[in-house]
């Protein structure tokens, strides 16, 4: 089985791995090691949670354990990449550079 696997994913691997790369943008800066590993730390608290417990609640108003939904954004957001980084970057003016 391992070999049938890497069989059909070396060709992805080929495929995608030029979209894989990290570029630097200009205007992004380095961030410190300890907001990625918080960030990081809470992406997979939240998907671990997800995992374990569902989002689905009996109790509350939505139905939904929203702070189980929340967690891999806001780590995402700590650890300075995702939709609510891009949307703060849209929203911020650009910043000359000195």
């Amino acid at each position: 089985w391992f070999a049938l696997y890497i069989a059909a994913l070396l060709p992805l691997i080929a495929i995608f791995a030029r979209y894989e790369q990290a570029g630097r943008r200009g205007d992004t800066p380095e961030l410190p090691r300890w907001r990625v590993i918080v960030g990081l730390l809470l992406i997979c608290a939240g998907l671990a949670a997800s995992a374990a417990i569902s989002i689905a609640s009996p109790n509350g108003i939505t139905g939904v354990r929203l702070w189980v939904v929340a967690l891999p954004y806001i780590g995402a957001t700590v650890a300075g990449f995702g939709p609510i980084i891009d949307l703060l970057r849209r929203l911020r003016p650009a910043r000359p550079s000195r």
